[in-house]
Protein backbone atom coordinates (compact mmCIF):
# COMPACT_ATOMS: atom_id res chain seq x y z
CA UNK A 1 0.00 0.00 0.00
CA UNK A 2 1.51 3.47 -1.39
CA UNK A 3 1.04 5.57 2.15
CA UNK A 4 2.77 8.63 0.67
CA UNK A 5 3.23 8.79 -3.42
CA UNK A 6 6.55 9.03 -5.19
CA UNK A 7 5.91 12.64 -6.77
CA UNK A 8 8.43 15.39 -8.69
CA UNK A 9 10.94 16.78 -6.88
CA UNK A 10 9.97 20.68 -6.89
CA UNK A 11 13.53 21.23 -7.03
CA UNK A 12 13.11 19.64 -10.58
CA UNK A 13 9.62 21.88 -11.29
CA UNK A 14 11.92 25.28 -9.88
CA UNK A 15 14.55 24.36 -12.38
CA UNK A 16 12.44 23.84 -15.50
CA UNK A 17 10.32 26.94 -14.55
CA UNK A 18 14.13 29.08 -14.10
CA UNK A 19 14.95 27.76 -17.34
CA UNK A 20 11.94 29.16 -19.00
CA UNK A 21 12.23 32.38 -17.74
CA UNK A 22 15.94 33.37 -18.26
CA UNK A 23 17.24 34.73 -21.48
CA UNK A 24 18.87 31.84 -24.18
CA UNK A 25 22.38 33.48 -22.80
CA UNK A 26 22.14 34.18 -18.84
CA UNK A 27 25.16 33.41 -17.40
CA UNK A 28 23.88 30.81 -15.45
CA UNK A 29 22.28 28.86 -17.68
CA UNK A 30 24.56 25.87 -18.04
CA UNK A 31 24.66 25.73 -14.52
CA UNK A 32 20.97 25.30 -13.99
CA UNK A 33 20.79 22.54 -16.99
CA UNK A 34 23.52 20.91 -15.68
CA UNK A 35 21.88 20.61 -12.52
CA UNK A 36 18.84 19.99 -13.69
CA UNK A 37 19.62 16.79 -16.11
CA UNK A 38 21.19 16.14 -12.42
CA UNK A 39 18.46 16.31 -10.74
CA UNK A 40 16.21 14.46 -12.76
CA UNK A 41 18.94 11.16 -13.49
CA UNK A 42 18.24 11.07 -9.73
CA UNK A 43 14.57 10.68 -9.80
CA UNK A 44 14.95 8.34 -12.87
CA UNK A 45 17.14 5.94 -10.78
CA UNK A 46 14.56 6.33 -7.84
CA UNK A 47 11.53 5.42 -10.63
CA UNK A 48 13.28 2.14 -11.54
CA UNK A 49 12.38 0.24 -8.02
CA UNK A 50 8.40 1.38 -8.41
CA UNK A 51 7.85 -1.71 -10.68
CA UNK A 52 9.00 -4.35 -8.28
CA UNK A 53 7.84 -1.91 -5.49
CA UNK A 54 4.42 -2.46 -6.85
CA UNK A 55 4.64 -6.56 -6.80
CA UNK A 56 4.62 -6.29 -3.22
CA UNK A 57 1.26 -7.67 -1.15
CA UNK A 58 -0.18 -4.34 -0.43
CA UNK A 59 -1.64 -5.55 2.64
CA UNK A 60 2.04 -6.26 3.76
CA UNK A 61 3.61 -3.50 3.17
CA UNK A 62 3.19 0.59 3.79
CA UNK A 63 5.45 2.85 1.62
CA UNK A 64 6.26 5.72 1.79
CA UNK A 65 8.27 7.66 -1.09
CA UNK A 66 10.54 10.75 -0.05
CA UNK A 67 10.20 11.03 3.72
CA UNK A 68 11.80 14.14 5.58
CA UNK A 69 11.62 13.82 8.70
CA UNK A 70 13.70 15.91 11.59
CA UNK A 71 14.69 14.40 15.36
CA UNK A 72 15.87 17.78 16.86
CA UNK A 73 14.07 20.57 14.88
CA UNK A 74 16.99 21.52 12.75
CA UNK A 75 18.73 19.33 10.73
CA UNK A 76 16.36 17.19 8.42
CA UNK A 77 17.12 13.49 6.72
CA UNK A 78 15.18 12.66 3.83
CA UNK A 79 14.66 8.73 3.20
CA UNK A 80 14.27 8.07 -0.76
CA UNK A 81 11.85 4.72 -0.13
CA UNK A 82 10.36 3.49 3.66
CA UNK A 83 9.03 0.17 3.67
CA UNK A 84 6.95 -0.87 6.74
CA UNK A 85 5.73 -4.47 8.17
CA UNK A 86 4.08 -5.45 11.24
CA UNK A 87 7.64 -7.55 11.50
CA UNK A 88 10.20 -5.27 10.12
CA UNK A 89 11.15 -1.34 8.38
CA UNK A 90 13.08 -1.29 5.25
CA UNK A 91 15.13 1.72 4.20
CA UNK A 92 15.73 1.73 0.32
CA UNK A 93 18.03 4.24 -0.87
CA UNK A 94 18.65 4.45 -4.78
CA UNK A 95 21.32 5.93 -6.29
CA UNK A 96 21.76 6.34 -10.48
CA UNK A 97 24.72 6.38 -11.12
CA UNK A 98 26.65 6.14 -14.85
CA UNK A 99 30.03 4.17 -15.58
CA UNK A 100 31.91 2.39 -13.28
CA UNK A 101 31.75 2.63 -9.06
CA UNK A 102 34.54 1.17 -7.77
CA UNK A 103 34.46 0.20 -4.23
CA UNK A 104 37.96 0.56 -2.57
CA UNK A 105 38.39 -2.21 0.60
CA UNK A 106 41.04 -0.35 2.38
CA UNK A 107 39.97 3.26 2.52
CA UNK A 108 36.14 2.29 2.62
CA UNK A 109 36.07 5.01 -0.34
CA UNK A 110 33.52 4.51 -3.51
CA UNK A 111 34.88 6.01 -6.85
CA UNK A 112 33.04 6.62 -9.78
CA UNK A 113 34.57 5.85 -13.29
CA UNK A 114 33.34 7.32 -16.29
CA UNK A 115 35.88 7.54 -19.79
CA UNK A 116 38.44 7.11 -18.08
CA UNK A 117 37.69 9.76 -15.05
CA UNK A 118 38.13 8.40 -11.72
CA UNK A 119 36.56 10.74 -8.99
CA UNK A 120 35.31 10.29 -5.61
CA UNK A 121 31.74 9.59 -4.32
CA UNK A 122 29.87 9.76 -1.16
CA UNK A 123 29.58 6.82 0.16
CA UNK A 124 25.99 5.23 -0.22
CA UNK A 125 26.45 2.70 2.41
CA UNK A 126 27.43 5.53 5.18
CA UNK A 127 24.46 7.97 4.29
CA UNK A 128 22.17 4.75 4.32
CA UNK A 129 22.96 3.62 8.14
CA UNK A 130 22.94 7.36 8.66
CA UNK A 131 19.30 7.60 7.80
CA UNK A 132 18.78 4.15 9.60
CA UNK A 133 20.24 5.77 12.92
CA UNK A 134 18.34 8.92 12.49
CA UNK A 135 15.08 6.82 11.48
CA UNK A 136 15.71 4.80 14.97
CA UNK A 137 16.14 8.30 17.03
CA UNK A 138 12.92 9.47 15.45
CA UNK A 139 11.03 6.00 16.14
CA UNK A 140 12.27 6.06 19.99
CA UNK A 141 11.33 9.68 20.09
CA UNK A 142 7.54 8.41 18.61
CA UNK A 143 7.35 5.28 20.82
CA UNK A 144 7.85 3.00 18.05
CA UNK A 145 11.42 1.33 19.61
CA UNK A 146 10.79 -2.55 19.14
CA UNK A 147 10.93 -2.70 15.22
CA UNK A 148 14.10 -3.76 13.34
CA UNK A 149 15.04 -1.49 10.78
CA UNK A 150 16.76 -2.61 7.88
CA UNK A 151 18.51 -1.25 4.76
CA UNK A 152 19.54 -1.41 0.96
CA UNK A 153 21.52 0.52 -1.50
CA UNK A 154 19.94 0.08 -5.50
CA UNK A 155 21.92 0.99 -8.08
CA UNK A 156 18.54 1.72 -10.65
CA UNK A 157 21.10 2.57 -13.76
CA UNK A 158 20.93 -1.02 -15.56
CA UNK A 159 24.50 -0.24 -16.97
CA UNK A 160 26.30 0.94 -14.36
CA UNK A 161 29.02 -1.84 -12.99
CA UNK A 162 30.26 -2.22 -9.96
CA UNK A 163 33.69 -3.43 -8.62
CA UNK A 164 35.68 -3.63 -5.42
CA UNK A 165 39.08 -4.51 -5.07
CA UNK A 166 39.06 -6.95 -2.93
CA UNK A 167 37.80 -10.55 -3.32
CA UNK A 168 35.35 -9.86 -0.75
CA UNK A 169 31.33 -9.57 -1.96
CA UNK A 170 31.00 -8.71 1.45
CA UNK A 171 29.97 -4.76 0.63
CA UNK A 172 27.11 -5.65 -2.21
CA UNK A 173 25.58 -7.59 0.18
CA UNK A 174 23.65 -3.97 1.03
CA UNK A 175 23.99 -3.19 -2.40
CA UNK A 176 21.68 -4.09 -5.32
CA UNK A 177 19.86 -3.66 -8.52
CA UNK A 178 16.53 -3.45 -8.99
CA UNK A 179 15.69 -6.76 -10.13
CA UNK A 180 16.81 -8.55 -7.17
CA UNK A 181 15.03 -6.23 -4.56
CA UNK A 182 12.39 -8.73 -4.26
CA UNK A 183 15.10 -11.41 -3.45
CA UNK A 184 16.20 -9.46 -0.62
CA UNK A 185 12.95 -8.25 0.89
CA UNK A 186 12.47 -12.04 1.28
CA UNK A 187 15.56 -12.83 3.00
CA UNK A 188 14.48 -10.04 5.78
CA UNK A 189 11.17 -11.79 5.86
CA UNK A 190 13.09 -14.50 6.81
CA UNK A 191 14.97 -13.26 9.26
CA UNK A 192 12.14 -11.60 11.02
CA UNK A 193 8.99 -13.80 10.93
CA UNK A 194 7.60 -12.61 14.26
CA UNK A 195 5.06 -9.83 14.20
CA UNK A 196 5.79 -6.92 16.24
CA UNK A 197 2.95 -4.51 15.47
CA UNK A 198 -0.68 -4.98 15.04
CA UNK A 199 -2.55 -2.65 12.43
CA UNK A 200 -3.56 -0.33 14.56
CA UNK A 201 -0.29 0.31 15.72
CA UNK A 202 1.00 0.48 12.54
CA UNK A 203 -1.90 2.95 11.38
CA UNK A 204 -0.77 5.29 13.84
CA UNK A 205 2.72 4.94 12.62
CA UNK A 206 1.52 5.72 9.19
CA UNK A 207 -0.13 9.13 10.45
CA UNK A 208 2.60 9.97 12.69
CA UNK A 209 5.02 10.03 9.71
CA UNK A 210 3.01 11.64 7.41
CA UNK A 211 2.26 14.67 9.92
CA UNK A 212 5.93 14.75 10.36
CA UNK A 213 7.38 15.11 6.54
CA UNK A 214 8.40 18.37 6.07
CA UNK A 215 8.88 19.03 2.77
CA UNK A 216 12.00 21.52 1.50
CA UNK A 217 11.38 24.74 1.05
CA UNK A 218 13.41 26.24 -1.88
CA UNK A 219 15.08 29.84 -2.50
CA UNK A 220 15.74 29.07 -6.12
CA UNK A 221 17.47 33.05 -6.04
CA UNK A 222 19.78 31.88 -3.27
CA UNK A 223 20.54 28.83 -5.13
CA UNK A 224 21.93 30.07 -8.26
CA UNK A 225 22.92 33.80 -6.65
CA UNK A 226 20.11 35.61 -9.21
CA UNK A 227 17.38 38.23 -8.46
CA UNK A 228 13.87 38.39 -9.80
CA UNK A 229 15.65 41.37 -12.26
CA UNK A 230 17.08 39.01 -14.16
CA UNK A 231 13.64 37.18 -15.62
CA UNK A 232 11.82 37.98 -18.40
CA UNK A 233 8.56 39.53 -18.14
CA UNK A 234 5.54 38.38 -20.57
CA UNK A 235 3.57 35.62 -21.51
CA UNK A 236 6.20 33.02 -23.07
CA UNK A 237 4.54 31.30 -26.39
CA UNK A 238 3.88 27.47 -25.43
CA UNK A 239 5.02 27.18 -29.30
CA UNK A 240 7.85 28.49 -30.40
CA UNK A 241 9.07 29.76 -26.62
CA UNK A 242 9.08 33.46 -27.46
CA UNK A 243 8.45 36.36 -25.27
CA UNK A 244 6.09 38.13 -25.08
CA UNK A 245 3.22 37.20 -26.53
CA UNK A 246 0.44 40.20 -27.37
CA UNK A 247 -3.07 39.97 -25.34
CA UNK A 248 -5.77 40.46 -28.13
CA UNK A 249 -9.97 40.22 -28.08
CA UNK A 250 -9.13 37.46 -24.76
CA UNK A 251 -6.53 35.54 -26.70
CA UNK A 252 -2.90 35.58 -26.95
CA UNK A 253 -0.90 36.54 -30.03
CA UNK A 254 2.84 35.21 -30.46
CA UNK A 255 4.28 38.21 -32.69
CA UNK A 256 7.11 35.59 -33.85
CA UNK A 257 5.44 32.15 -34.78
CA UNK A 258 1.80 33.93 -35.24
CA UNK A 259 0.78 30.94 -32.27
CA UNK A 260 -2.63 31.86 -30.91
CA UNK A 261 -3.56 30.66 -27.35
CA UNK A 262 -6.39 30.96 -24.96
CA UNK A 263 -4.74 29.82 -21.71
CA UNK A 264 -0.70 30.74 -22.44
CA UNK A 265 -1.07 32.97 -19.38
CA UNK A 266 -0.83 29.39 -17.03
CA UNK A 267 1.89 28.63 -17.45
CA UNK A 268 3.68 31.76 -16.84
CA UNK A 269 1.65 32.31 -13.90
CA UNK A 270 2.60 28.60 -12.33
CA UNK A 271 6.75 29.13 -13.22
CA UNK A 272 6.40 32.83 -11.31
CA UNK A 273 4.74 31.00 -8.29
CA UNK A 274 7.21 27.83 -8.93
CA UNK A 275 10.33 30.60 -8.45
CA UNK A 276 8.57 32.87 -6.17
CA UNK A 277 6.29 30.91 -4.04
CA UNK A 278 3.50 33.41 -4.15
CA UNK A 279 1.97 35.86 -6.82
CA UNK A 280 -0.46 38.81 -5.80
CA UNK A 281 -2.43 41.03 -8.55
CA UNK A 282 -0.03 43.62 -9.21
CA UNK A 283 2.40 41.15 -10.00
CA UNK A 284 0.45 38.96 -11.92
CA UNK A 285 -0.21 42.40 -14.11
CA UNK A 286 3.26 43.40 -13.76
CA UNK A 287 4.92 40.08 -14.92
CA UNK A 288 2.50 39.40 -17.94
CA UNK A 289 1.97 42.65 -18.98
CA UNK A 290 -1.60 42.72 -18.45
CA UNK A 291 -3.53 45.69 -19.18
CA UNK A 292 -6.20 45.92 -15.97
CA UNK A 293 -6.61 44.67 -12.41
CA UNK A 294 -9.84 42.76 -13.45
CA UNK A 295 -8.44 40.82 -16.18
CA UNK A 296 -5.49 39.79 -14.24
CA UNK A 297 -8.21 38.80 -11.39
CA UNK A 298 -10.19 36.63 -13.62
CA UNK A 299 -6.96 34.73 -14.68
CA UNK A 300 -5.70 34.12 -11.29
CA UNK A 301 -9.09 33.15 -10.23
CA UNK A 302 -9.75 30.40 -12.80
CA UNK A 303 -6.24 28.64 -12.22
CA UNK A 304 -7.97 27.74 -8.23
CA UNK A 305 -5.16 28.38 -6.43
CA UNK A 306 -5.34 28.79 -2.88
CA UNK A 307 -4.43 31.84 -1.00
CA UNK A 308 -4.86 34.00 1.61
CA UNK A 309 -5.87 37.92 2.56
CA UNK A 310 -8.66 39.72 0.95
CA UNK A 311 -9.16 42.59 -1.93
CA UNK A 312 -5.97 44.02 -2.75
CA UNK A 313 -4.20 42.10 0.02
CA UNK A 314 -5.18 38.66 -1.31
CA UNK A 315 -1.81 36.96 -2.26
CA UNK A 316 -2.15 33.61 -4.04
CA UNK A 317 0.19 30.61 -3.18
CA UNK A 318 2.08 27.96 -5.09
CA UNK A 319 -0.35 24.65 -4.24
CA UNK A 320 0.77 22.20 -1.39
CA UNK A 321 3.50 19.94 -2.59
CA UNK A 322 1.70 16.29 -1.74
CA UNK A 323 -0.81 17.94 -4.74
CA UNK A 324 1.14 19.72 -7.02
CA UNK A 325 1.74 17.38 -9.60
CA UNK A 326 -1.71 16.36 -9.64
CA UNK A 327 -2.72 19.88 -10.71
CA UNK A 328 0.04 20.52 -13.21
CA UNK A 329 -1.35 17.44 -14.99
CA UNK A 330 -4.67 18.75 -14.50
CA UNK A 331 -4.25 22.11 -15.87
CA UNK A 332 -2.18 20.31 -18.35
CA UNK A 333 1.33 21.96 -17.53
CA UNK A 334 3.54 18.38 -17.53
Amino acid sequence: MIVKKRTVPLKILCNEALLRSIPPRHPKRSIIEMDLKNRRSGFQGEQSIDYYLHLLPESQYHIFHDLRLTVDGRFYFQIDNLLNSLNFHLIVEVKNYSGTILYDHKTNQFFQIVKGIKKSIDNPLSQVKRHKRQLKDWKSKHNFTNVPIEYLVVFGNPATILETTSDTTQVFKRIVRPEQLLDKIEEFEGLYPNQVLDNVKINDLDRQLLRAHTPPSIDIFQTYGMTSAELIIGVRCPACGSYPMNRENRKWLCPACGNISMDAHKRTILDYLLIHGTITNQQCRENLLLPTRNVAYKMLKSLNLPYTGVGTRRTYHLPPQAQLSTYLNKNGLV
